[in-house]
């Protein structure tokens, strides 16, 4: 069974823009990918830019995007508002999404399955090193 996760990136204005991965969500697969090859705005943005992928790769020519599939997890990759209050029932479409991954502050940072607080993510880096304590 697939690991899925959603990859955001903050914007200037505070929105957050984000994409559905379906594939190896955890943290030793899209999380020390991101950590570790999409360190930098402008990769994020090229990614995030892609839309709604299945597999995502060290390189954005590996990436494999989902095309038309994605509508069923999310129509559109979307602009969402209001800091980390987001209507969790969306973003945990059919209760399957694992973790939430977002990059701000030059920096990235997870969660496990919830945008609603953002005191409750931690930097990915600390959670790649104590993987069981997230």
């Amino acid at each position: 069974m697939a690991t899925r996760c959603y990859i955001g990136m903050k914007q200037e204005d505070g929105n957050i823009k984000y994409i559905y991965c379906h594939n190896d969500g955890y943290l030793s697969g899209v999380g020390e990918t991101l950590q570790f090859y999409y360190n930098e705005e402008k990769k994020v943005s090229r990614l995030i830019g892609i839309g709604n992928i299945s597999v995502l790769g060290e390189r954005i020519d590996e990436v494999f995007a989902f095309g038309e599939l994605a509508k069923i997890f999310n129509p559109k990759s979307t602009f969402l508002k209001n800091k980390f209050g987001i209507d969790n029932c969306f973003l945990n479409t059919f209760g399957m999404v694992s973790y939430v991954y977002l990059f701000k502050d030059k920096k990235w940072f997870v969660n496990s399955s919830s945008w609603e607080n953002e005191l409750d993510f931690v930097y990915l880096s600390e959670a790649i090193k104590c993987p069981n304590l997230y």
